[in-house]
């Protein structure tokens, strides 16, 4: 009976080690995740009227910009 209990103690204790393993890697994907949509949210356009505003003011804002930035908005910066 006691070698029974001991096999049984030793297997849920394995089943906890797993458990944490596995645990520790979700919890590392998480944070992974969460620093990629900081990222991405951090190089996104947020005030597109400034960014035309100092475009024009460094004289590089054009036509072709203009085109690209109204679809840029409109496909990635969602």
């Amino acid at each position: 009976m006691r070698d029974i209990l001991k096999r049984k103690l030793e297997r849920i204790q394995g089943d906890l080690e797993y458990i944490g393993w596995n645990l520790a890697d979700t919890k590392e994907e998480i944070n992974n995740l969460w620093d990629e949509l900081l990222i991405r949210q951090n190089n996104s356009i947020r005030d597109i009227e400034n960014l035309k505003r100092e475009l024009k003011r460094d004289n590089l804002y054009s036509k072709e910009i203009e085109d690209f930035l109204q679809n840029y908005m409109k496909y990635y910066n969602k």
